[in-house]
């Protein structure tokens, strides 16, 4: 399990950001990641 905005969300092994947003039916044309103090750009979401 992992924490997104505050939701306890589950996690696979292997699952990337672009995976976790699709999950979650992210769609915002801006959005911000960050993981662990580290942001991560839109180009990295499908390797991350």
């Amino acid at each position: 399990m992992i924490t997104v905005n505050g939701e306890q969300v589950p996690l696979t092994e292997g699952m990337t950001i672009r995976d976790l947003l699709d999950f979650k039916r992210y769609t915002f044309p801006m959005i911000a990641v960050w993981i662990n103090d580290t942001p991560y750009r839109r180009d990295e979401f499908g390797s991350v």
